[in-house]
């Protein structure tokens, strides 16, 4: 009320100067004037009447003005003066108002005005234009823009004795600029005492609303003294000296009414709901020309209290003021104490401010379990540093915590140990936060559990972290509807992810993702890209080396997204992988809880090997996809077998020809759930084996039917067509091979057989290991053509006739094959004859060698065997016994006589068969010189 009775007591200076001016005319005159210098100063319809005039007073009756009657309606106004000094000195000794009437009005913009006339922002300093002041019963109103208060002010005042003023006032409402009072009274004493000594009490007690929020019932009692009232009232800045108290009795905040606060009005968020909070505590200002400082009462804290029993204490922090203000700086420090379902734990913040404004903080905080915006922490450790005002927030956060449980739409967080370094801006003014860390400032993962609400699945990470790439790693916005986007870069040392029955763990790619989250929408978009890592699986299939892009949408139907995969090597997990690693690219699609994907594989040299699709239920964890090959050529240097299929190394050597694959897999939620079946055509493939005992197999040709390759297993028998089968010396060509894969490492032929020697040659229902171990396979020649085989030796003069037939058993073993127990048999009578120059020579050398060579001119056997052993690439052991009768010479006569030969051979016969057959194949020659060099 300073300003208000200085600008009375201005007032009724320039009536009591009109007045002396014109206490020598008429009473009427003196009125006239007085309402002339009313309207001057801008009072509306100003209206007044003079009941007494003389040289030492005036009264005044019935003075007013303002647009209602009751702006300005002062019953009655005294001035008493010594006329001399009044128009000297412009002093009066005395003023005396009321009863009366005044309504102060005040605009949108927070100005003031009586009866139209502006009303300044302070009052003026300087002397008291008179020597006493009496208020009697002074009505008065504030009106604002949504209501007005009303009061009494009455009291006394004397520059040189002092004086009194009570003061009380209420309102049902009142308020501008968005802040508003309801239900308020206030009750005031003021005294000023003789020596400048100032004392005052005042009792509050109201509702106050405002865009920040609402206080309802807020009670407080205030009392104060200081020196000097008389100083300040002479204008000396910082004259004024003083104490005050501030008991605050009581203070309810509803949480729904605070925008800040309304998210502990949700259960879950922070616990049980949060629905009112209740603050009380007393405070203690000084004031003097160094400024001012507000403290704690005797230490006791401020207390917050929740309706549900969370309790907040601000307190000092080493007995230093609450806050402080010097004509430099400001200055301010608490310590937080909080305990309850939201948190418990201690912080500490000491600020200060040297800009009009602006403050530099300084944040500290230890906290046990704590729930904050919907997330659930463990032990908490956070320190922050930064400039604030009242529309901005910039500063660096350090934290170190333990999330237990957190929600980003349906995506869920667990047992998260958590560290991060960060730079936060917020804009309240913008409504938007910002958070950002370069490499040195991210948030650093020990460990992280994630899940997928409605959704079978659960993933972990080790060793994590997330940092800023491109623009800040979180933008939170909520001038709209709220959002947030977060994007960085993740990095992991290990990861498991879990979706239905389908298992990853590993190390995981490098990830650079972006996420869009709406909350109202309950939807996230996310998209990214990855690269690198090393992930199994289901324990079965391991893919490194990944590049490729993705996008995603978890939305309250579900989750769906599409991935591209530029490129990853995939290989089977066991040591001994049946097939081998491939380069993969292909996209995926995920729409609920089925995946479909379609690729391209090729070889590690980037050979393509064909193109496939297929799908995968995420919820069994089983899936199957279809892979062909189209035509794929085998060159020397180039592509082979093993190097498609590793299991074949040692089986099969260098190969030439071409081939196609269809492949399909189907695999589930365990190891053994996995099946792979195969339908492979060939075309006039040449190799070496298979294993070491078969040099050479060429000419193949057939398509077979495989049930599964891991193990390798036919789908039934298979026919196959062969070219030339080379058991090193023992050559088989145009050949049908009948056989299975029984899926226990072996080879199973029905039957095996090549025309040899008119006759045939061949395999019949024997068993070969394909790993190489011991293998017995029978060999058996039928229906021999003696006479072919004599005339495959090429010898001049040597000839002959009959069949033979047998066996030779064949031992594979070391990649080496043996004959063991060998026998060829003749199929009744037939003959041998030889004549050339070696009969000729034997007939000069003596008389039992022509005999014996006149045998071999006709000889005619009945039976004719040949045990053999030995190894093929070696020196065979042959046992042969001929029976018979030959032509003999008895002068110039002949005679047959029966003939038994014992004939024991320990000679590489075989290779002299090969080297017959060198000299009628230069192809042959050609191939068993380059197999020899290599």
């Amino acid at each position: 009320m300073r300003g208000l009775w200085r600008f009375i007591a201005g007032l009724l200076l320039v009536v009591a100067i009109f007045a002396g001016a014109a206490v020598v005319f008429r009473a009427p005159l003196a009125a006239a004037l007085i309402r002339t210098a009313m309207a001057g100063m801008g009072v509306e319809n100003p209206a007044v009447s003079v009941s007494r005039l003389n040289f030492s007073e005036i009264e005044l009756k019935d003075l007013s003005g303002g647009a209602s009657a009751r702006d300005l309606a002062v019953q009655r106004v005294v001035v008493s003066y010594d006329w001399r000094t009044l128009l000297a000195a412009r002093r009066v000794k005395a003023v005396e108002i009321g009863p009366g009437e005044i309504i102060i009005r005040m605009a949108g913009d927070g100005s003031l005005s009586l009866a139209g006339m502006a009303l300044p922002p302070k009052g003026e300093g300087g002397p008291p234009p008179f020597e006493a002041l009496g208020l009697e019963d002074l009505a008065f109103a504030v009106a604002t823009p949504e209501g007005s208060a009303r009061g009494r002010l009455s009291g006394k005042f004397s520059p040189e004795e002092g004086g009194t003023f009570a003061l009380a006032a209420q309102t049902d409402a009142m308020g501008a600029a968005e802040t508003r009072v309801e239900a308020a009274s206030l009750d005031a004493r003021l005294a000023l005492a003789p020596d400048g000594a100032v004392q005052f009490e005042a009792r509050a007690d109201g509702d106050i609303y405002a865009p920040a929020g609402a206080a309802r019932g807020v009670a407080f009692a205030a009392s104060g003294e200081g020196a000097s009232w008389r100083r300040a009232m002479a204008g000396e800045k910082g004259a004024f000296e003083g104490t005050a108290a501030i008991d605050l009795l009581s203070a309810d905040i509803p949480t729904a009414e605070a925008p800040s606060l309304a998210a502990l009005t949700r259960p879950g968020a922070t616990g049980r709901a949060i629905n009112l909070l209740t603050l009380s505590g007393k405070l203690a200002a000084a004031f003097g020309p160094d400024g001012v400082s507000v403290s704690a009462v005797d230490g006791a804290p401020l207390r917050l209290i929740a309706d549900r029993g969370d309790a907040l204490a601000v307190s000092a922090v080493d007995g230093a003021p609450l806050y402080e203000a010097t004509p430099q700086a400001q200055r301010a420090g608490f310590r937080l104490s909080l305990t309850g379902e939201i948190a418990t734990g201690e912080a500490q913040l000491r600020a200060h401010s040297v800009e009009d404004g602006v403050w530099t903080f300084d944040i500290g905080a230890d906290f046990a379990d704590q729930v904050v915006a919907g997330v659930a922490f463990g032990a908490t450790a956070f320190s922050m540093t930064g400039e604030a005002n009242a529309t901005r927030f910039d500063g660096d956060i350090s934290f170190t915590s333990l999330v237990k449980r957190a929600e980003m739409g349906r995506l869920s967080f667990a047992d998260t140990a958590l560290r991060a370094l960060l730079a936060v801006r917020t804009d309240f003014a913008e409504k938007s936060l910002i958070v950002s860390g370069d490499r040195a400032k991210c948030v650093f993962l020990d460990r992280a559990r994630l899940a997928v609400s409605e959704q079978n699945s659960e993933a972990r990470l080790g060793g994590a972290s997330l940092c800023q790439t491109e623009g800040p790693l979180l933008d939170v916005g909520w001038s709209g509807a709220p959002r947030a986007r977060l994007a960085g870069r993740l990095t992991a040392q290990s990861a498991f992810y879990r979706i239905g029955e389908t298992r990853f763990e590993g190390a995981p790619p490098v990830i650079d993702f972006a996420a869009e989250y709406e909350p109202e929408a309950h939807l996230t978009l996310v998209d990214g890209s990855a690269a690198g890592g090393r992930v199994i699986i289901n324990k079965a299939l391991v893919m490194s080396d990944a590049a490729g892009r993705f996008a995603a949408r978890l939305d309250a139907d579900g989750f769906g997204g599409e991935a591209t995969l530029e490129r990853a090597r995939i290989a089977q997990v066991d040591e001994a992988p049946q097939v081998a690693p491939v380069i993969a690219a292909g996209t995926g699609r995920l729409d609920g809880d089925r995946a479909s994907f379609d690729y391209t594989a090729s070889t590690l040299k980037g050979v393509k090997l064909g193109a496939g699709a297929g799908a995968h239920d995420l919820k069994t964890g089983r899936g199957e996809t279809t892979f062909r090959t189209g035509e794929l050529v085998f060159e020397p240097g180039r592509l082979q077998p093993a190097g498609l299929a590793p299991g074949l190394t040692g089986i099969i050597g260098e190969t030439i020809g071409a081939t196609s694959v269809d492949v399909s897999f189907v695999w589930g939620a365990k190891p053994e759930d996995a099946r792979s079946s195969a339908r492979i055509a060939l075309r006039d493939l040449t190799f070496r084996g298979p294993g070491r005992a078969v040099s050479k197999t060429g000419g193949l040709t057939g398509t077979l039917a495989l049930s599964s390759l891991a193990p390798l297993k036919s789908d039934g028998m298979q026919t196959v067509k062969i070219g030339v089968v080379d058991l090193n010396t023992l050559i088989m060509e145009n050949g049908t091979v009948d056989f299975e894969l029984p899926g226990d490492e072996t080879l199973h032929i029905a039957r095996g057989a090549f025309p040899w020697f008119g006759g045939e040659i061949g395999v019949y229902d024997a068993v070969a290991s394909l790993a190489g171990d011991k293998a017995d396979v029978p060999l058996r020649a039928d229906r021999i053509d003696f006479g072919q085989v004599l005339a495959y030796f090429n010898i001049k003069g040597l000839s002959g006739e009959g069949v033979l037939s047998g066996v030779l058993p064949l031992v594979i073993e070391d990649g080496k094959a043996s004959i063991v127990g060998g026998i060829l048999k003749s199929d009744g009578p037939g003959a041998i004859r030889y004549v050339g120059e070696a009969a000729d020579a034997a007939a000069s050398a003596g008389d039992q060698a022509e005999i014996a060579f006149s045998i071999l001119r006709d000889l005619r056997y009945t039976s004719l065997s040949a045990a053999i052993n030995g190894p093929l690439d070696g020196r065979l052991d042959i046992q042969t016994r001929v029976e018979g009768t030959g032509e003999v010479p008895l002068g110039r006569r002949s005679a047959r006589v029966p003939v038994k030969y014992n004939i024991g051979l320990d000679a590489a016969l075989l290779e002299l068969l090969n080297q017959a057959n060198l000299t009628r194949d230069i192809k042959l020659q050609y191939e068993r010189g380059r197999a020899q060099q290599e």
